[in-house]
Order: C-alpha cells, then sequence, then structure tokens
C-alpha cells in the first residue's frame, strides 16, 4: 500500500478534490477524532476508481453504501489517509452514487465532473447481466504484481528529503497533540510535550 495523502482536516471534502484531480484509485481512509482515541466505529473507507468515489462503508460497524454518507460529512476533524494501490473488499451495498458523495461532503461543484451513477449504467446496474462478476467481492484498487506508480513515490521521497517540512510537521503535529490532550484534561509533561 502506498500512502499518498494524509492530513489531519476540518474539510473532509478536501480529499474528494484531491483525487479527482489526481485521478487516483485506491482506499481513502477517514478516521474521525473519536477514533483518534481509540474508537475504531469511527473509521470509515471510502473508494475511488480514477478519481470518483465508488463505494462506502465504516470500518466495524455494520454500516455501507448511502448511510456512511452522512457520517462522513459529521467526521470533521478527521485524520484522512489515501491510499494508492490499497485494496479492500466491500459488500455488495457499498456502492455510493459519486453525486451523492459530493453533496453530502460539501462539493456540489464536483457533481458535474462525476459519471453517471452505477446504478443507472447497464453494465453494472440493477438490470446487468447475471453473468456479471459478483459484487460481494469486489476489490477495489488492485494493480498489476510489481506495479508501483512513480508520480506517488517521487513525491513522497521529495517529500522526505525536505527535513525543514517533516520537521515543521512534526512539531506541528505534536503541538496538536499537546493542545488535544489538555482539551480532555490529560497532563502533560514537558518531555510528552517536546523532545
Amino acid at each position: 500500500m502506498t500512502l499518498v495523502f494524509s492530513r489531519v482536516l476540518d474539510d473532509p471534502g478536501v480529499c474528494l478534490d484531491r483525487a479527482l484531480a489526481d485521478a487516483f484509485t485506491g482506499v481513502a481512509a477517514f478516521e474521525a477524532r473519536a477514533a483518534l482515541v481509540g474508537d475504531a466505529s469511527d473509521t470509515y473507507d471510502l473508494a475511488f476508481e480514477d478519481g470518483v468515489p465508488t463505494r462506502a462503508a465504516a470500518r466495524d460497524a455494520d454500516a455501507a453504501g448511502p448511510p456512511v454518507l452522512s457520517r462522513l460529512a459529521e467526521a470533521a476533524p478527521c485524520r484522512v489517509e489515501l491510499r494508492a494501490d490499497a485494496t479492500r473488499s466491500f459488500r455488495s451495498d457499498a456502492t455510493v452514487d459519486p453525486p451523492a458523495v459530493a453533496r453530502a461532503l460539501d462539493r456540489d461543484r464536483l457533481v458535474d465532473q462525476y459519471p453517471a451513477s452505477p446504478e443507472s449504467d447497464p453494465e453494472t446496474g440493477p438490470d446487468a447481466d447475471e453473468s456479471s462478476p459478483d459484487p460481494d467481492a469486489v476489490n477495489v484498487g488492485e494493480t498489476a504484481a510489481g506495479a508501483e506508480p512513480a508520480e506517488s513515490v517521487d513525491a513522497l521521497e521529495a517529500f522526505l528529503a525536505d527535513e525543514e517540512r517533516v520537521d515543521a510537521l512534526r512539531e506541528r503535529a505534536r503541538e496538536e497533540a499537546v493542545e488535544r490532550a489538555d482539551e480532555w484534561g490529560f497532563e502533560v509533561s514537558d518531555a510528552e510535550g517536546r523532545e
């Protein structure tokens, strides 16, 4: 799995912009604030194919498809990670309408940039030929063996080579952690709050 994006966001819709701009294929994981302190039921996966959201599911709860969209919209602030060659099996009811995802995450301007809903596609919709593949066994983001998204690797290497940016990111993460600990009433010693 290649990590191509990882941020804590107040606006989860930012990942839709990024995915569409990069024609991203893979899985985006949304960890809501509660998940950051151990509640795995507040972690959601959103699958993309060529920048278009196709499936959604809660990681450890019995929710998939459209019901997950409202939870995604309420997940902020959340950590979002996009993994380009991630594979994940989704239930057949995890399919989502791309324009509905855009609307749920306050990205109405993306609605016209997404293709028609899979439900209206004769090859994948409800009237599809019975010989089509089983939708219960859909793996999103599979790549050929040994294939690596070169641009993503180059971007990651360039980022890691920039020590000032990495140090600034660490410092910002440390400050946010100290602020959260203070908000939630945890004591933070100087050793924990600083290197």
